[in-house]
């Protein structure tokens, strides 16, 4: 139970990173 919420926060943070970068660059 602990890995799997471990992978899923793993995901959505990795998901959140790619998202900020993407607007960032999409901004400048």
């Amino acid at each position: 139970m602990s890995k799997a919420w471990l992978n899923v926060t793993f995901i959505l943070v990795g998901a959140g990173v790619l998202f900020i970068t993407a607007t960032y660059f999409m901004m400048y």
